[in-house]
């Protein structure tokens, strides 16, 4: 058996190392990612993991090709009868908020709204950036639609994206579509990954020099070849399905290219379909479907905290309108997550509930459960909210 590293070792050293590249996903601030097996039930949840920083971090998908990775965000625009606000109070219980642009837009003066990769310009200006194109062309969609309409038509129209975005039907629905979708290419993506990390290392340095494994090897050359063309047209097959679910996924998904140009690429096709599917669907409605129970609990109990007791300044815009636009607009919010906890089985007056109490504690931060000694004062933390003293 050789371990020389010859030209053949090299090539499939170099293709090892774009798969494992290839399988680092960037989850921007203020946005969450939830890893999945595609035979698993459950997923995990990640913000920004590996190596964190304000702006974000990086998170490891793994080694096998039937991993994938969902990356979601809450809706990153406070709205309302009166206008747009390019801020967000809440950032899902993290311990700062991701930068905003905190620009304010009355409806009567919105000239124009475009998406552009991830950023949506007002007016053109930079009004917000997100996690996605999905988001972006969704954000751009509904802002264009509520300067023509009544101030009720507005509260109705605000109100339906909230109920969309935290449905827990729609998001077993959007699973449902992605995992058929994800069937061919899944088969196609452990056909490749069996072939370089399998096949050719056994044909590489276990098999005897011979007629026969120089044909094997040829063999499995070709047919990893036929796969990585059949994976492109898969993939459009895939997109096709999905757009029929969810429209505006089609200049987010359209990636061709770098499947034609990166077989590595070509060998997590599973995850660059699911990577942006749910995007515009809110964190807390995924976990309750894809997270076990405890794990959702802990998640929706910071999230939940989080709106009720955001961090501190709740709005920087001293003007009467971005205060009453971020006001409004999380008090929706949080009537639609409480409906949507609600509607997993979960209680949320167990939710915030205060901690159980340590001792020599007399107070705790109602947003983070931190506990301090002192009956009074304010969590340092979480911007200066207000602490609350045990019963």
């Amino acid at each position: 058996m050789t371990w020389a590293l010859d030209d053949r070792t090299g090539l499939l050293l170099v293709l090892v190392v774009l798969y494992v590249i290839e399988g680092i996903v960037w989850v921007p601030s203020g946005a969450v990612l939830f890893r999945a097996s595609l035979w698993a039930r459950y997923a995990r949840l990640y913000m920004g993991s590996l190596f964190p920083n304000e702006q974000g971090g990086f998170c490891l998908m793994g080694l096998m090709p039937a991993n994938v990775g969902m990356i979601s965000q809450q809706w990153p625009v406070s709205l309302s009868q009166e206008g747009a606000f390019a801020y967000v109070a809440t950032s899902l219980g993290g311990p700062q908020r991701p930068d905003q642009t905190e620009m304010f837009i009355p409806w009567t003066e919105l000239h124009s709204v475009a998406s552009e990769g991830l950023r949506v310009s007002v007016n053109g200006d930079l009004f917000v950036e997100v996690c996605s194109p999905h988001v972006a062309r969704r954000i751009c969609d509904v802002m264009q639609s509520l300067p023509d309409q009544t101030d009720a038509q507005r509260t109705e129209t605000i109100q339906s994206v909230l109920r969309d975005t935290t449905s827990l039907l729609a998001v077993t629905e959007r699973l449902g579509h992605l995992k058929r979708a994800l069937r061919l290419p899944s088969l196609i993506s452990w056909g490749m990954w069996l072939i370089a990390f399998v096949a050719t290392p056994v044909l590489l340095w276990i098999a005897p020099r011979d007629v026969v494994t120089v044909i094997a090897g040829w063999g499995a050359l070709m047919l990893f070849v036929c796969l990585w063309i059949g994976a492109v047209f898969a993939y459009r097959r895939a997109v096709a399905q999905l757009r029929s679910v969810a429209p505006s996924v089609d200049a987010v998904m359209d990636r061709t290219w770098l499947l034609i140009y990166s077989p590595a690429a070509a060998m997590w096709l599973p995850d660059r379909l699911a990577r942006d599917f749910l995007a515009d669907l809110h964190p807390l409605a995924i976990a309750a479907v894809m997270c076990t129970g405890e794990r959702y609990r802990n998640f929706a109990r910071r999230v939940i905290r989080d709106v009720h007791q955001p961090l501190l300044p709740n709005c920087p815009d001293h003007d009467a309108a971005p205060q009453a636009t971020e006001k409004w607009f999380r008090e929706q919010l949080l009537s639609a997550l409480e409906r949507t906890i609600a509607d997993s089985g979960e209680s949320v007056v167990s939710l915030i509930a205060p901690p159980a109490k340590v001792e020599d504690a007399h107070s705790y931060c109602p947003r983070c459960d931190m506990q301090y000694v002192h009956a009074q004062g304010c969590c340092g933390t979480c911007g200066g909210v207000p602490l609350e003293r045990f019963a």
